[in-house]
């Protein structure tokens, strides 16, 4: 007579974990804990290539200015007199707009501080229109009376209202790290634009592949080859055009130029 057979009596399941019978004598286990290093990331890891620093979760400005309807914005800027700039009726329909800035002057020395020292605010672009001065409307009026308003306003400041057309107007780029900048229309060439400024952008080849050029835009953080390729025609001119070389982005974003994406991308938007 063979003895009984020896019996192991079942070991408890640790605690935190919940078991139940499944068909066919499976069961399945359900861990409540597991230790810190097994746990899933609450953030994806971070490729080695990607940028450190990335672009803007909202664009900027958000706070400077509003959104109406026909595809405008409308903000105030504050500025101290004398303003310095060139106001102008429009050619094809009624209202002054702003026809240039002159180098030096109150609004040109605004600009910098608010685009290159984010200083708050919203920088002032060619092209916007004149609404109101002090709080006076002057929305679609000539340029004799809106002259008018701004020669008798009292104190040393004046405050416009002024009205953007952000997917029509020009826009206004900015090259970095000569921090040159200037406005320019859309379609533009890039490097003929970088010419008349002097950004010191270097040019090895007749293609465009040599990737000496090629320059990344700041806030989508994607690749312009500046001998071939144009200002975005679907550029929201809120913001400027910032486009880094391809040393800043690697000094700043911590990546390389030619890693990112094709600027084709954000074109098509």
């Amino acid at each position: 007579m063979r003895p009984a057979k020896r019996t192991t009596p079942a070991r408890p399941l640790p605690p935190k974990q919940a078991h139940k019978a499944q068909k066919g004598g499976c069961v399945r286990v359900k861990i409540e804990g597991c230790p810190k290093n097994l746990a899933p990331s609450k953030k994806p890891p971070t490729h080695p290539h990607r940028p450190t620093h990335p672009p803007f979760a909202h664009p900027p400005f958000a706070h400077s200015r509003k959104r109406i309807e026909g595809g405008r914005a409308v903000f105030d800027v504050t500025l101290p007199k004398p303003l310095g700039i060139t106001p102008r009726n429009f050619p094809n329909r009624p209202g002054v707009g702003i026809a240039g800035i002159k180098p030096g002057a109150t609004p040109d020395l605004y600009n910098k501080k608010v685009l290159l020292q984010d200083a708050p605010g919203m920088f002032v672009l060619e092209g916007d229109e004149v609404v109101a001065v002090n709080g006076t409307l002057c929305e679609g009026q000539d340029l004799q009376n809106v002259s008018q308003l701004v020669k008798e306003s009292e104190g040393d400041t004046l405050t416009l209202k002024l009205v953007r057309n952000y997917l029509t107007g020009p826009v206004k780029i900015i090259w970095k790290p000569s921090l040159k900048m200037a406005t320019y229309k859309r379609g533009a060439i890039l490097r003929a634009c970088e010419e008349t400024l002097g950004a010191n952008v270097r040019y090895s080849c007749e293609d465009g592949w040599c990737s000496s050029c090629w320059h990344a835009e700041e806030h989508y953080m994607t690749v312009y080859r500046i001998c071939k390729m144009s200002v975005p025609d679907k550029w929201d001119n809120i913001m400027p055009f910032v486009l880094l070389s391809a040393l800043e982005v690697k000094n700043t974003k911590g990546t390389l130029v030619g890693e990112l994406g094709p600027a084709g991308d954000i074109n098509s938007l």
